[in-house]
């Protein structure tokens, strides 16, 4: 199978580059010998081997698309990133509506602003991919340059948007099998900026979304082996990843900033929800970002009702959430179980070794409730291990909803305070030793806030 792109309409303007916030470094690679494909990495942090065998093809053959490029045109070979010798790129991503790329092919992208009507029917950038395990397909802008894909919507249009979101389609529709999207600027989404649907082992990997009425990346139950890296995330209203069912993802190294806060607060930076599945939150950073109730949540809201898929039980399981900081995060809610990091109906799931450095409260756990309905469902399983709390401008560490503890395990956490910090159980607010005496929290410890080190 080969990969079609059409875009709905493409023009061209100035470029503009964006810069995202420092990343952190990824582990080395694995050692030799360690067993191929889909299972899971050796170590936290690693990228699975099955990604970067990905990473690592060369493409045996690449076109080119160079808007700004004289003597461009949709009509050349696309085998060239300048006219010359009767070869040259093409103008613009309608040149691939009628051509197939094989298993093994990449198109490098030029500099420039690629206008992608997504309202009144427009369907945006579809990318199909026949990429395999041994050959994927790779789309990228060329390094050191600018590439704006520009859906045009600003945050005044918010009201007529959310008046019919469904005649906005998203700005990429990524498909089928073994792809990889690369170093991007997606902005100006009227509703998401990726949708995946459809797609299995799929990369986003060093991209910048700005913006997005509702979600950066949205995925749904049919993408899985989806590997999000090194992006940059900012001027999102909803949520930066919406991760709605899909099985087997990793979100890693990325940065989420500033929000659009125009029309109101973000219900949530990230979430996993829908039945999602063997989800990995490793070494993000997320700053200067608002939230509802939440920042980052193991879990969700709306698992009983969602375009027809009901009754999903557990709203997500196996997911674990490592080694991120969040700092200077707000939370807008009043809900009594809120915190910065947030569990809510999810089942065998985790917060390891992450950091909070300024919120109001630390750690909320609590039922995911569906709106319709008003069925709940709480938690199960649950570990929160290792984390290091400090600017917590209530006090308070832990808020736990009493049908919310079934299996929890919470240990080895630190609270960087002056102040005696507190820990709601239920109705039941308490202090560290009597939180303690209630079997949960062996080991944590309380130090001055001078001692935290970032």
């Amino acid at each position: 199978m080969g990969v079609l792109i059409a875009v709905g309409l493409v023009a061209v303007v100035l470029a503009s580059g964006c810069t995202s916030g420092e990343r952190r470094t990824l582990p080395p690679e694995p050692p030799p010998g360690q067993p191929p494909g889909g299972g899971p990495p050796s170590s936290p942090g690693e990228i699975p081997q099955d990604f970067q065998d990905m990473l690592s093809f060369q493409a045996e053959r690449t076109f080119y698309i160079a808007t700004n490029e004289p003597g461009a045109s949709n009509e050349n070979d696309g085998l060239s990133p300048t006219a010359q010798g009767g070869s040259g790129p093409w103008k613009d991503f309608s040149a691939l509506r009628e051509r197939d790329l094989v298993a093994g092919d990449a198109v490098a992208v030029r500099e420039g602003t690629y206008f992608v009507t997504t309202e009144e029917g427009k369907k945006g950038i579809s990318i199909k991919s026949g990429g395999t395990a041994a050959k994927p397909v790779r789309v990228y802008a060329s390094p050191g340059e600018a590439v704006v894909l520009e859906g045009g919507y600003t945050s005044n249009q918010a009201d007529t948007v959310r008046q019919d979101p469904k005649a906005y389609s998203s700005m990429i529709h990524p498909r089928g099998s073994y792809l990889i999207l690369e170093g991007f600027t997606v902005k100006g989404c009227y509703v998401i900026c990726f949708t995946l649907f459809g797609v299995d082992h799929l990369i986003l990997k060093d991209n910048t979304v700005q913006g997005g009425l509702e979600d950066g990346i949205k995925t749904t139950t049919t993408a899985s082996n989806i590997l999000i890296m090194g992006n940059d995330f900012s001027g999102f209203f909803n949520e930066a990843i919406d991760v709605f069912g899909a099985q087997r993802a990793y979100i890693m190294n990325n940065e989420f900033h500033d929000p659009d806060r125009g029309r109101g607060d973000p219900s949530a930076v990230l979430w996993t929800k829908g039945g999602a599945r063997d989800i990995r939150i490793w070494y993000n950073n997320f700053r200067d970002v608002v939230g509802n109730n939440h920042i980052l949540i193991l879990g969700g809201c709306c698992w009983n009702s969602w375009d027809g898929q009901a009754g999903v039980d557990p709203v997500a399981q196996d997911v674990e959430a490592r080694g991120n900081v969040l700092t200077n995060v707000e939370l807008a809610g009043t809900y009594a179980y809120r915190g910065a990091l947030g569990v809510e109906g999810c089942r065998n799931c985790t917060f390891l070794d992450n950091v909070v450095d300024g919120a109001e409260s630390g750690i909320g756990i609590h039922p995911t409730q569906d709106r319709d309905t008003g069925i709940s469902l709480p938690p199960k399983d649950i570990q929160i291990s290792g984390n290091r709390l400090v600017g917590i401008s209530s006090g308070r560490m832990v808020n736990i909803k009493s049908d919310s503890a079934e299996g929890l395990v919470m240990r080895d956490n630190t609270y960087y305070t002056d102040s005696s910090p507190t820990f709601r159980l239920g109705n039941d607010v308490l202090n560290q030793q009597q939180f303690q005496a209630r079997e949960y929290d062996a080991g944590s410890a309380i130090l001055p806030a001078g001692d935290f080190q970032g």
